[in-house]
């Protein structure tokens, strides 16, 4: 939940920008590209899972983010 709340942290919410922060997100947080491994190499337990989803979080809102800037979506 954390996650996805950081991903559409500040945006105008229409439908279609919450369905993309939600897939964006989701895609993320399911894959783990770099650098969401860097941060949670070892064994945390708990810790682990909060800091991938918020990683996942925050990259989610960056390529949101780009998607609005350049206007690839509508909003």
């Amino acid at each position: 939940m954390a996650g996805l709340l950081i991903t559409l942290a500040g945006v105008f919410v229409t439908w279609q920008h919450a369905a993309l922060g939600f897939f964006l997100f989701r895609a993320l947080d399911i894959l783990k590209p770099p650098p969401i491994p860097w941060f949670t190499q070892g064994d945390h337990g708990g810790l682990e899972v909060v800091v991938d989803d918020v990683i996942a979080g925050v990259l989610g809102r960056v390529i949101l983010e780009l998607l609005m800037v350049f206007q690839l979506i509508p909003g």
